[in-house]
């Protein structure tokens, strides 16, 4: 191989919890109490929706505003101070340096943010670039994300991994000709069996971790 493509949340960092907890916490702010159906319900919603809901139905007296960058700014704590690599995560960056493969990150994520961790956590520059879905003017429901990630690595798409833990991301790289890596993460659980359909590899255990490293 190569190249190497990492989506980041829940692929490379274990971050998709914050995005309920961020929620959580700025209600409890407010001295509202976030039951298990009110997380649920802002799970399937969009960060604009959830703000929307916030402000008209829970009576928020911030504005729309100030309940984002509020919100945004407990996420930014979590990846700057908190939030760790996906188990294995490390030794697979490493395995694959050792063979001289270049890294990219393509991710629907803040860069400003991401760097913030990778840096925190060492592996900021095994990655030769990050690219945004803001950056690239796309999202991952297509392949144009990790074609335009790939020419960072200078690589054909039959000779680049993608991991990822989303169906969708996994299904778009699929599309564009990839080897995709899909990634187990409990956020995604319900995807499980899909995933691991169309992807070229699944990791999900210990068993399946090391007998990827080998083969690498």
């Amino acid at each position: 191989m190569k190249g190497a493509i990492f989506d980041v949340d829940g692929t490379l960092l274990d971050s998709m919890s914050i995005w309920t907890k961020a929620d959580a916490i700025y209600l409890a702010r407010h001295n509202i109490t976030a039951t298990e159906e009110l997380s649920r319900l802002f799970f399937n919603m969009t960060l604009e929706k959830s703000i929307a809901y916030m402000h008209d139905e829970l009576h928020i007296p911030d504005s729309p505003a100030t309940i984002k960058h509020d919100i945004l700014k407990i996420v930014e704590d979590f990846y700057e101070h908190e939030v760790e690599l996906k188990e294995y995560m490390y030794d697979i960056i490493q395995a694959l340096k050792a063979k001289h493969i270049p890294l990219v990150i393509a991710t629907s994520n803040t860069k400003s943010i991401i760097e913030k961790a990778l840096s925190r956590l060492n592996v900021l520059d095994d990655f030769v670039y990050i690219l945004t879905c803001d950056e690239a003017g796309v999202d991952k429901t297509t392949p144009a994300i990790y074609l335009k990630a790939a020419q960072y690595t200078n690589s054909s798409p039959d000779q680049t991994f993608v991991f990822e833990d989303a169906l969708h991301g996994a299904s778009s790289a699929k599309e564009g000709g990839f080897k995709v890596v899909g990634i187990f993460d409990e956020y995604s659980k319900d995807y499980k069996h899909e995933l691991k359909a169309i992807a070229d590899y699944y990791l999900e255990s210990e068993e399946d971790y090391q007998h990827f490293l080998q083969h690498i």
